[in-house]
């Protein structure tokens, strides 16, 4: 056996030593017909429930942690996201007081195609009125 011959076989045997170090670290994806048609997504919907809050910062603070969760994305997956308020946090949407933040917060959600609601239960136990709400707010049929 040749030298040259020598080199030959050790460089073939190190390009399929590297392509499957490859294939398996991820590098190079395996070519198999799953990754050819991947499957078809339907839209997410995701209900969040906030229940009575004892302060408007615990409130806000309940928002900021579905705003994170939103932020955080699901890939090309479009999510519908429906935000329910429950108790006594109703009482910081008025709209004739809203907090300045709240109602910054509640209008990018809005701008998200976030849909919010209050339980009817809630409006009928503490006497909601829809149109003292934000614009924006939907009716719920007790979800």
């Amino acid at each position: 056996m040749n030298l040259k011959s020598l080199n030959i076989s050790f460089l073939i045997v190190f390009l399929i030593f590297t392509l499957g170090v490859s294939i398996s670290m991820g590098a190079v994806p395996p070519n198999h017909k799953a990754t050819k048609t991947p499957p078809s997504l339907k839209a997410q919907e995701i209900l969040y429930r906030i229940m009575s809050s004892i302060d408007i910062e615990s409130l806000k603070k309940s928002l900021a942690q579905i705003n994170l969760h939103m932020r955080e994305g699901s890939g090309s997956v479009r999510t519908q996201i429906k935000i329910v308020i429950h108790g006594e946090a109703a009482k910081y949407f008025y709209a004739k007081n809203i907090d300045t933040e709240l109602k910054y917060m509640l209008d990018w959600f809005l701008a998200e195609d976030v849909k919010f609601s209050i339980c009817d239960i809630c409006m009928e136990t503490f006497g909601i009125d829809m149109n003292a709400l934000p614009e924006g707010f939907l009716k719920t049929e007790n979800e």
